[in-house]
């Protein structure tokens, strides 16, 4: 599955383990995303052309 909002804010909801490659590619206005605790595996090139600061 891959993410196709308009930006801002994303909240994985409880009960996802796993983020598939290249879920978030080119999502540019993502300035936050919220992870569950259940999350186990986040693949590879999940984030490409994305730009990260890390809180």
């Amino acid at each position: 599955m891959r993410y196709n909002g308009g930006g801002g804010q994303v909240t994985i909801p409880d009960g996802v383990q796993e983020i598939a490659s290249g879920a978030f590619a080119e999502s540019k206005n993502l300035n936050k995303i919220i992870l569950p605790t259940s999350l186990t595996t986040i693949r590879d090139a999940r984030f490409r052309a994305v730009m990260w600061r890390l809180s």
